[in-house]
């Protein structure tokens, strides 16, 4: 949990006591450290965790050089988007992503999942 919420909770507090641009730097560099440990616990990275990385390095990097903040401001968005057009895709090939990601957790019939991912792409 804590490799999950971390960083965001440093953004916040960094954007809190200092301003945007530090606040994408720091949360740039937990989801490094954050993915690392999640590495070194488990000897793997789950796909999430790698989509977030890529858009916080890619998104963050633009933001800082570019010194936009509307890069940084997307990333939850651009988020979202993308998890939902995966989402709808596994539904195009009759597979549910999220059987994948999360069925060593939840245990349901196949016609559960797939219900469970149209109603999830559609938030």
């Amino acid at each position: 949990m804590l490799l999950e919420l971390g960083p965001a909770a440093v953004f916040f507090v960094a954007n809190h006591v200092s301003d945007l641009m530090t606040a994408t730097a720091v949360v740039m560099a937990a989801t490094v450290l954050t993915t690392v440990l999640g590495f070194v616990s488990r000897h793997s990275v789950p796909v999430l965790p790698l989509v977030t990385l890529a858009l916080v390095l890619i998104l963050g990097g633009a933001t800082l050089v570019f010194h936009v903040e509307l890069f940084i401001k997307i990333k939850s968005t651009i988020g979202g988007l993308l998890f939902a057009a995966a989402l709808v895709f596994g539904l195009f090939l009759e597979r549910s992503l999220l059987e994948r990601a999360l069925g060593y957790q939840v245990f349901l019939t196949r016609e559960g999942w797939l219900v469970l991912t149209w109603r999830s792409s559609r938030l």
